[in-house]
């Protein structure tokens, strides 16, 4: 794992983004990997806007019942990066995502997550 590490902090120095969202799903060692990603954007001075917790949980076929595939979710630790939202495993998102139609996945959700975004780096929307 070390190696990819050290991948991803040769990208991040090469592209110096402003700042970075760190993508994560609620397994302990995926958590792990995205602390990695914070302190690789610290160790280059780049913010870190917020984390998304993708995956998270599914939600029943035949029920509204939200099923928590990797347990009970913890909150966003105080002090560290905002948590800009918390995404469901939708099948149908994955299968419209390998037909190359990513644009007709779930607008909406994504459409407020991207104001999220923007909300944390200071940029207002507004009406056209």
């Amino acid at each position: 794992m070390e190696g990819a590490c050290n991948a991803a902090l040769t990208v991040l120095q090469t592209i110096k983004p402003e700042g970075i969202i760190v993508v994560t799903t609620p397994q302990d060692m995926v958590t792990n990997i995205a602390h990695h990603s914070q302190d690789m954007a610290d160790a280059i001075g780049t913010e870190v806007i917020g984390l998304v917790m993708n995956m998270a949980y599914v939600v029943c076929p035949h029920c509204p019942e939200r099923i928590d595939v990797f347990g009970t979710l913890t909150e966003a630790p105080e002090g560290g990066p905002a948590q800009l939202a918390t995404r469901p495993l939708v099948p149908d998102w994955a299968a419209l995502a390998d037909g190359g139609r990513t644009a007709d996945a779930a607008t909406e959700e994504f459409d407020a997550l991207a104001e999220r975004v923007l909300s944390e780096i200071g940029v207002e929307l507004t009406d056209a």
